[in-house]
């Protein structure tokens, strides 16, 4: 549970584990996108580990998937069928 004291939120143990297992996936994707950039598969399912973990609406990852790829239409294809559109 988040509690609050003076100005800082004071996160739960579960919670400040859950948060240093988010940052920790978050900074394998990093690596993996630095290392196989070109693999749409890869910025797919980072873009959706966005979405639903980090609550980001998946738009920072997404634009630099589309920016960072030759043929962006594939990732684009295989993200929006991941969401079912």
């Amino acid at each position: 549970m988040l509690q609050v004291q003076g100005k800082e939120p004071v996160w739960s143990d579960s919670q400040a584990q859950r948060k240093q297992q988010v940052q920790r996936v978050t900074e394998l994707y990093e690596a993996a996108v630095a290392a196989y950039g070109s693999d749409p598969g890869l910025w797919r399912d980072y873009a959706l580990f966005e979405l639903r973990e980090l609550h980001k609406g998946g738009g920072a990852v997404y634009r630099r998937a589309v920016a960072a790829l030759e043929v962006p239409g594939a990732f684009a294809a295989e993200y929006r069928a991941a969401l079912g559109l």
